[in-house]
């Protein structure tokens, strides 16, 4: 089959809708098809992702366990600041264990005994 050969593509055309488009208006009918197949392939892709409108710590797992691990990472860097307020947002929440309770208060006090 020759590449520029189109009277396959135009046979195929017509086998598949029923009506026969040859030359300018065939061509231009067939990229409009074309450009209409791709956007709704792209629309169904989109479509299918789901924005989140929280922090983004949902993606990692539990949200109150990510913040106490973000929060231990960052007392072992010397960063107190940033390690507090994420402390203070997980003491915060209502849903917590006993055990994360008292893992935050525990790095809370780390906090104030190193960065004193």
């Amino acid at each position: 089959m020759d590449f520029l050969d189109t009277t396959f593509i135009e046979e195929s055309f017509f086998n598949l809708l029923g009506f026969h488009l040859s030359g300018p208006a065939g061509l231009l009918f067939g990229l409009t098809l074309f450009c209409l197949f791709i956007i709704l392939i792209r629309k169904e892709r989109t479509s299918g992702k789901k924005k989140s409108e929280t922090s983004g710590f949902e993606d990692i797992g539990q949200p109150i366990e990510a913040k106490i691990n973000l929060s231990r990472s960052y007392i072992e860097m010397g960063q107190f600041g940033d390690a507090s307020k994420y402390l203070q947002e997980a003491l915060a929440q209502d849903n917590l264990s006993d055990n994360q309770k008292k893992e935050i208060n525990q790095l809370l006090s780390r906090i104030k005994e190193d960065g004193s």
